[in-house]
């Protein structure tokens, strides 16, 4: 079996860390795919991912979000090995992590689905694991939005920003700014102003088909997955909507969505 091995471009590790990693994957059975960043900070051959059967993103959340677009470019199962803090979407620490490729066989795992956002803003195209944020970027200031669903007008949003989430992302920003958490698998998507300045601009659930589109009287940011994406000038129409097809994470058998609440956000 292949398997492909990423991490976060211009990602800071520790030098003794990551070769522990690679000795983990080099003394089991499987042959690994490296990508060119990878490649690069170890001296090895870049390889196509295309080739490799399951993708391990090595590193916190930050690099999970990254991996799962090149899973869903390329259509391959994704695994997260924590080398980082928190590491909510990840699935094995770095303790774990010699153990785990043991006895590691992804057709003895659960798969976990995953909703993608699709954001479009003239060229500018882009897979969004957790969030859309949409806001002023370091000037935080009060912003004026037009949101419409389905081409029917929601209402003008005035707050300091807003947040369109995928289940994924409930327990991130959305989160932090007062929205729901959701079940991974909960086909919606929360809609969500930071900080609205009408209380009746609560959180909103929309459907995960319903598509969004949002236009701004001023230059904004958006924001993708955390990320600075393009500028959103005035009567511009940044679109938002859920990709048909999920991206996968493999589980341990035993992995279960509330212990993860339980253990990481101690819910």
């Amino acid at each position: 079996m292949k398997i492909g091995l990423f991490v976060k471009p211009r990602a800071h590790f520790n030098r003794g860390v990551l070769q522990e990693v690679l000795k983990f994957f080099e003394a089991s059975p499987f042959e690994l795919v490296f990508d060119p960043n990878l490649a690069k900070i170890l001296k090895k051959k870049k390889g196509d991912f295309a080739r490799a059967e399951v993708i391990f993103s090595l590193g916190g959340d930050g690099t999970v979000l990254k991996a799962a677009r090149l899973a869903y470019q390329y259509n391959k199962p994704l695994i997260g090995v924590n080398l980082g803090n928190l590491g909510f979407l990840t699935e094995v620490s770095l303790a774990e992590l010699e153990t785990f490729l043991k006895k590691f066989d992804p057709k003895k795992m659960q798969k976990d689905e995953r909703t993608l956002l699709q954001v479009k803003l003239g060229k500018f195209q882009r897979e969004v694991l957790n969030e859309v944020a949409i806001g002023r970027g370091l000037k935080p200031k009060f912003v004026a939005l037009e949101a419409k669903i389905d081409g029917k007008k929601l209402s003008q949003i005035r707050a300091d920003g807003l947040i369109i989430a995928t289940p994924t992302g409930s327990t991130a920003y959305s989160l932090a700014a007062g929205g729901p958490i959701l079940t991974p698998n909960s086909e919606v998507i929360v809609f969500n102003p930071v900080a609205p300045h009408k209380l009746s601009n609560r959180p909103l659930i929309l459907s995960d088909f319903e598509k969004i589109s949002i236009k701004a009287n001023e230059t904004l940011t958006v924001f993708c997955d955390g990320e600075k994406g393009p500028t959103l000038k005035k009567e511009d129409q940044l679109q938002i909507s859920v990709l048909a097809r999920k991206v996968t994470f493999l589980r341990r058998e035993n992995w279960n969505f509330f212990d993860v609440l339980a253990n990481k956000l101690e819910f």
